[in-house]
């Protein structure tokens, strides 16, 4: 056998194209290939995809560059009153390149739709005043309850099960770690607010990791509650136990699966591993727990932009 370099060497000089020849590619040329694939295989999509995304798919592949969005940036999409005027072009925005971890605190709580649309900037804090001294009287009716022993069995089990999940998730970043640590129980308590007031809903395992990235995001307890409510409205079907939602996400993701690489699909189906399983929590929480803690809080950004404005 020849020494692995020694057969590297000859590769090379023999021309075989392999994962080499495809990094040495340009960007420019990795550009034009996905435009060329887009324009021949997508026309009957484009309209759609580009009505969904709020953007040109053309411009997607023209431009890799986009830096986040800074508060500068986000100023920009700002009326002299503090309405939000241009909500799809701010969208596209943070779709292209993300947000600064300095202005997240506040362009969340618009791509998750919190306010009502037309608000001025005085509008919205009265808005977040008022909602936060309702999560505060809910969370009191509850813990008073706790305290004086009148909570029922079924109170008592979403209880235990958000305490069990909370325990367990993000310990390792400095915002949740260590004994005793007040996050920590702003997370439980945001949960089981939550869950209690929304018996239709209640606690399933996996809100934990949606709730958490936009605690740590708000650093207010309140402002965090306000948000992962407004998150559900959008997400809860994923864990209602008719499994009606999932179902339908794993169908997408399979007729697309199908359609994009009909080859990975039948090696799937080979294996008996066609029914996707393995991509349940990706579907569920939206990616959040497949990257690291920063990178997932681009993910989900990325993510909620492309959903329409509020109207």
């Amino acid at each position: 056998l020849k020494p692995v370099h020694e057969a590297a060497v000859n590769a090379k000089t023999a021309g075989v194209s392999g994962i080499q020849g495809l990094l040495s590619k340009s960007g420019s040329q990795a550009s034009g290939f996905l435009k060329r694939q887009y324009e021949s295989t997508l026309p009957g999509l484009a309209s759609k995809m580009k009505t969904a995304l709020n953007m040109d798919i053309k411009d997607k592949f023209e431009d890799f560059s986009n830096k986040p969005v800074s508060d500068e940036d986000f100023r920009r999409f700002l009326n002299k009153v503090g309405q939000l005027v241009s909500p799809r072009e701010f969208r596209l925005s943070v779709y292209k390149g993300g947000l600064e971890p300095g202005i997240r605190k506040i362009a969340w709580k618009h791509l998750l739709n919190v306010y009502p649309a037309g608000l001025t900037g005085r509008e919205r804090v009265k808005f977040l005043q008022d909602l936060s001294s309702t999560y505060s009287q809910l969370k009191s009716d509850w813990m008073d309850l706790v305290l004086q022993g009148r909570i029922t069995d079924d109170v008592k089990t979403v209880i235990n099960m958000v305490r069990e999940d909370v325990l367990r998730t993000d310990r390792h970043h400095s915002y949740f770690a260590g004994e005793g640590n007040q996050n920590v129980m702003s997370l439980f308590n945001i949960l089981t607010t939550y869950a209690l007031n929304h018996p239709s809903v209640s606690y399933c395992q996996g809100m934990s990791d949606l709730a958490s990235p936009i605690l740590v995001t708000m650093g207010d307890e309140g402002h965090a509650y306000i948000c992962f409510t407004a998150l559900m409205e959008r997400m809860k079907p994923n864990f209602m136990l008719d499994g009606v939602a999932m179902t339908t996400k794993f169908q997408h993701l399979s007729e697309g699966l199908m359609y994009y690489d009909p080859e990975f699909y039948t090696y799937l189906k080979l294996h008996m591993a066609d029914d996707l399983l393995f991509c349940y929590r990706w579907l569920l929480l939206e990616m959040k727990r497949e990257f690291p803690f920063e990178m997932a809080l681009k993910a989900l950004e990325v993510t909620w932009s492309s959903l329409p404005p509020a109207t």
